[in-house]
């Protein structure tokens, strides 16, 4: 699963959104489709530079994942071009079929 979550933030990161894509759980391919997941990420203004592992918590079917991510962000407030941040995010996974799938936040 932690291998599957690394890939998730690589392809995010180099903006291979096809890849990332076919992290996502059945349940959110079933109600967006690539196009709708590709135009979501490309017009956010928040550009992710770096994923680096934390941690994680599992129990049978579910794991929650603590990544370090940093990012940019282009002209958040006048005067200031870029801001570059960090923060931790906690990723949702589920294991169906044998298989660990990515459940974003609504």
């Amino acid at each position: 699963m932690l291998e599957r979550e690394q890939e998730l933030w690589d392809a995010v990161i180099a903006v291979d959104l096809e890849k990332a894509y076919t992290n996502y759980s059945h349940g959110f391919r079933a109600t967006t489709s690539l196009i709708e997941y590709g135009v979501s990420m490309v017009t956010r203004k928040v550009r992710w530079t770096s994923a680096t592992y934390k941690n994680h918590q599992c129990e049978e079917n579910r794991c929650s994942v603590n990544f370090d991510v940093r990012f940019k962000v282009g002209a958040p407030v006048p005067g200031l071009t870029v801001y570059e941040g960090s923060q931790v995010v906690e990723d949702r996974w589920i294991r169906t079929e044998g298989q660990w799938w990515y459940v974003p936040k609504n």
